[in-house]
C-alpha cells in the first residue's frame, strides 16, 4: 500500500474495467439487469458510469456493510497497521502486489461474476439470514476459534468457486511461505494476514509448521 502513487492508481483503475465491447448488460438477463441497475440507482449511483466495471468489483461493493461505513465504524486494519508502523518508524512491505491481487479476479468468468453480483443484491433483501451468518462468524472470530471460522467459510460451493478458492486462498498461502521465511530470517517481524488464511490443511499456520517452525498462539482474554 505504501507504493501507491497517482500513476499506479490510474493503472489499477484501468484493470477494473472490462473490454470496451463488453458491459454488464451483455452478461445477464433483462430481469437481472433491472435488479442490478435498480440497486445502484437507489444508492444514488447512475449505472451508466458502472457498466464496464468487472462484476466482481461491484459484487464486493454490494457485499460491504455500507451502513457501518456511513457511520464511520468500519475499520481498515491494513490502514491502521500502516499508520502504527509509520508512527513507530517501522518499515513495511507486502507479501504480494495489488496488481497480482486484481489479476486473480480475472480467473472467474465474467458471466459467473455477474450472477454472483445479482445474488449479492438479492441477499441484501434477506437481511435476517445474512445477519445470523455474520453474527456466527463474528462470534467465532472473537472467540479466536480459527477452525470453526475455516469450516464456516469452507461450505460446499460449485466447481468454479472451489477452483477460485484454491487460487484465492490455498495457492496464495503457499506463495507467502518463502516470503514470510525471508522476512523472519532477517529480523523479528509482525506479519498480518486475513483470518481466513490461517487455519486448514493449507493454512499459513500448518504450512509454516510443515516448514519446521514452532508456532505458539497468544490467546487474548475477552
Amino acid at each position: 500500500m505504501s507504493t501507491l502513487d497517482p500513476g499506479s492508481l490510474r493503472g489499477m483503475m484501468s484493470s477494473l474495467m472490462m473490454p470496451e465491447d463488453q458491459t454488464i448488460k451483455d452478461l445477464v438477463s433483462s430481469e437481472q439487469y433491472k435488479i442490478i441497475t435498480g440497486h445502484f440507482e437507489k444508492m444514488g449511483l447512475p449505472f451508466m458510469l458502472l457498466e464496464r466495471i468487472k462484476p466482481f468489483f461491484l459484487y464486493i461493493f454490494v457485499s460491504m456493510d455500507m451502513a457501518n461505513m456511513d457511520q464511520g465504524s468500519m475499520k481498515s486494519y491494513e490502514m491502521e497497521i500502516m499508520e502504527k508502523a509509520a508512527k513507530a518508524g517501522k518499515p513495511t512491505s507486502g507479501l504480494e502486489t495489488i496488481d497480482f491481487q486484481i489479476s486473480l479476479f480475472d480467473s472467474i468468468p465474467y458471466t459467473y461474476q455477474a450472477n454472483m453480483l445479482v445474488e449479492a443484491i438479492l441477499d441484501k433483501e434477506n437481511t435476517e439470514e445474512r445477519t445470523d451468518d455474520m453474527k456466527e462468524i463474528f462470534h467465532k472470530y472473537v472467540a479466536q476459534d480459527l477452525d470453526a471460522m475455516h469450516q464456516l467459510s469452507s461450505k460446499e460451493e460449485d466447481q468454479i468457486m472451489q477452483d477460485f478458492n484454491l487460487l484465492l486462498i490455498d495457492t496464495r498461502n503457499k506463495n507467502w511461505i518463502p516470503e514470510i521465511e525471508n522476512l523472519i530470517r532477517k529480523k523479528p517481524s509482525f506479519i498480518a494476514v486475513g483470518a481466513g488464511h490461517l487455519a486448514g490443511q493449507n493454512g499459513v499456520i500448518r504450512l509454516l509448521q510443515e516448514s519446521g517452525y514452532t508456532l505458539t498462539p497468544i490467546k487474548i482474554n475477552n
